[in-house]
Order: structure tokens, then sequence, then C-alpha cells
């Protein structure tokens, strides 16, 4: 049987057929776009898509993916959320209709109803969905393409926050955005970078290599031309770092090292949640925030 590592595949994103094996990770082959960088699974491969995001998903964490609570974990990113939100309203002529895709439990929704926008969110977890639901928020469960009611052309901005990544197709998801933005509406996107310094440094070691959890891994070269194709104009490409849990970076760690005392340490501190929650910000300046506009 031919080494499909030894395949040439056509990049997802730039379509040139300059793809070369770059890891096998989790039972999936990985390549790499000898033109654009972008990485993803081959596409001659059937993609798995039996990953779930059900409840230990967001609470409980059995696992290295996934939240201990996902609404705990979130909270020092609060300030993080508004800092986006800035740039996303400097570019805006003023503020209205905001669409949230993958919203969880809303929280981001709320943060931007808070601020004044009308927001609401689509989610693919039934479990995210009902706690967002209870706390009132308009989200609805399913995808972009799953007949909600969403109504074409009336948003200003859309955003996908560390969701992007996760799309078995994503241009279909950017084509389904554009379709419901306003004709010069906004688009945001926080996504891994896999062209950054340190995910270049860490190569197959790059911690944010997780599918099939994580599928496609765009650089700012990539990206640029993901969304020209897709009739969007970048406007801004930013490095803004990120905030976490002692507790949350704890179990991310025992799982990048397999260090099960890390896990018990997580564990330890369920008895004491004030110390668990305390904030550590992280910029590795391995996660992009790309604003475009719907041209």
């Amino acid at each position: 049987m031919e080494n499909d590592h030894e395949k040439i595949t056509t990049c997802v994103v730039c379509k040139k057929a300059q793809g070369y094996f770059f890891v096998r990770k989790n039972g999936f082959d990985l390549y790499r776009c000898g033109a654009c960088g972008h990485i993803s699974p081959s596409p001659f491969l059937k993609h798995d898509s039996s990953f779930s995001y059900d409840e230990d998903y967001f609470s409980g964490a059995k696992t290295a993916s996934g939240y201990i609570d996902y609404d705990r974990d979130k909270e020092p990113m609060r300030p993080v959320f508004v800092r986006y939100m800035k740039v996303i309203e400097s570019l805006c002529s003023g503020k209205g209709r905001l669409l949230d895709v993958g919203a969880a439990t809303g929280f981001f929704v709320e943060i931007a109803k808070k601020i004044g926008w009308k927001a609401c969110g689509v989610e693919i977890s039934e479990y995210a969905t009902e706690i967002a639901q209870k706390k009132g928020l308009d989200v609805v469960c399913g995808t972009l393409g799953s007949g909600n009611t969403l109504e074409e052309g009336s948003f200003r901005v859309i955003t996908l926050w560390d969701v992007l990544e996760h799309f078995q197709d994503p241009h279909r998801e950017i084509h389904l955005c554009s379709k419901l933005l306003m004709s010069d509406g906004i688009l945001a996107i926080s996504t891994p970078d896999s062209g950054s310094w340190y995910a270049r440094s860490t190569g197959k070691r790059w911690p944010l290599l997780l599918p099939p959890e994580h599928l496609h891994y765009f650089t700012q070269k990539s990206i640029k031309i993901f969304l020209e194709n897709n009739d969007f104009q970048i406007e801004k490409i930013t490095k803004i770092g990120k905030t976490f849990t002692l507790e949350y970076t704890l179990l991310i760690a025992s799982g990048l090292r397999n260090f099960g005392f890390l896990r018990k340490i997580v564990t330890f501190l369920k008895k004491y949640p004030r110390v668990g929650s305390f904030a550590i910000p992280i910029n590795l300046r391995d996660n992009m925030v790309v604003i475009a506009r719907r041209t």
C-alpha cells in the first residue's frame, strides 16, 4: 500500500499542491502547505467528526481537552474580551446586532450585551446552550447551516472566538457568515497562529496541535488568502494575550506533558476555589486576532 506520508496534497486554503507531511498526532496525519504554511488534515483522508462538545468538555474535563468549569475558567478573559470589542468598535460606525458563533454558555454574549450590543449566539453543544438559555441569553443550539432562523444581512458583527480551527470545512462556515453580515459588516476571529515564532520553534510539539479538536492551523499569510477568497478584506491583525485561571493552566499543562502530579494539584485546588481561580496572564504570541470587513 502506498505510504500516504509521501503524498503531495492540495492546500485547502491556497489550492496549491505543495502540502507535505508534518506530523501524526492523535491518529491524524497533519500536512503543512509549502506555499502559505497552512496546516490541516490531509484532504484525501476522511475527517473524524466524533469529537464531542458534551457536558464533560464544559464541566469536568476528565481529559486535558475542555474545561473544569467553563464560566469560571473564562472569567479572567473578561477584560480581554472587552479589549477585543474596543478594537471592533473602532472599525464600526455604531453598535447593532452581533452574532457569536460557538457561543458556549454565553459568556461573551453577556459581555457584548452589557456594553450595548444586541447580541445573540449559536452553539453546537446542547449542554452549553441550555446553560446560556437559563441565563436568559439569546443562544440557539445548532450550527450556522442547521435551519435556524438567523436573518441574512442583519448582523453588523459576527465573532468566532477560538472557533475557526474547529471547523471541518472553514470555507463553508465563513461563506455562511458572509451571508448573515451586512454589506460592510465586520468578522472578528481569534485563532492559533501556526506561523508564530513560538509555534515554529516548538514545531511538532506545539501545544495547540490538538486534532481532532483543532483541525485547521492558520498562519497570518494563509488566513489573509482564506478571507480574501471568501470576499473579506483584513482590517487588522493583532496579538492580544489571554488570561487563564491557575486551575485551568495546570490542567492544560498536565495534558501536554502527561504529568500526573499536576492533575493531583488540580484536584487539590478544587477544595480552595479562590486559589484555583487566581488569574495568570499568558501571551506566547501564538494566537492572533483578525478583524476583517465584508467586501
